[in-house]
């Protein structure tokens, strides 16, 4: 191998290890891991609105979990989010969660995922995959539970379409449905 070969082989190189080493990637994986956000839908109205005020209270009520709300364009892209463990927490309707947890409807091309209720909001449900932190789930629900004040709870209102994270309580899980 020739000098300009070695030098040229040398630049690409080095070029790589520059582009490589500041890929964002790693930085949003610390970011999102250092943070609880509750992804909803941008096309549903109601959703959003509901994720900032289960955001604030967290923060207010559980500093340490950096609540926030985010949005993802559509429901397609919220269950993708959750799927792909890019976010872990998401506010979905009753209908959408189940149809996300049989791969079914909308979600029949992502197939099947396992979400767990965290917390009941309505006709809106808090979700994550069962794979979310015991811990942490049960400090969500420990925070709706003593201080969500929803417009009305419905008497006897109907279980989720999908369980109950294993981390919730069962008290919290009773509280949620009105019982």
């Amino acid at each position: 191998m020739d000098r300009r070969n070695f030098v040229r082989l040398l630049g690409l190189a080095g070029a790589a290890c520059g582009v490589l080493g500041h890929s964002p990637y790693r930085q949003w994986q610390v970011y999102r891991q250092s943070r609880l956000i509750i992804v909803s839908s941008a096309a549903d109205s109601a959703a959003y609105p509901l994720a900032e005020r289960v955001a604030a209270l967290l923060l207010q009520h559980w500093p340490e979990s950096l609540a926030l709300a985010s949005r993802a364009s559509d429901t397609r892209e919220v269950v993708k989010l959750l799927a792909s463990q890019q976010l872990d927490v998401a506010i979905l309707s009753a209908a959408e969660a189940r149809d996300a947890a049989e791969g079914r409807g909308r979600f029949a091309a992502e197939g099947a995922l396992s979400l767990r209720a965290l917390s009941v909001l309505g006709a809106y449900l808090l979700v994550c995959r069962e794979d979310f932190p015991e811990a942490r789930a049960e400090a969500v629900a420990r925070v709706l539970t003593e201080h969500w004040r929803p417009v009305a709870i419905a008497e006897g209102a109907p279980r989720p379409p999908i369980p109950f994270h294993a981390g919730v309580p069962a008290a919290a899980a009773e509280r949620a449905l009105g019982r």
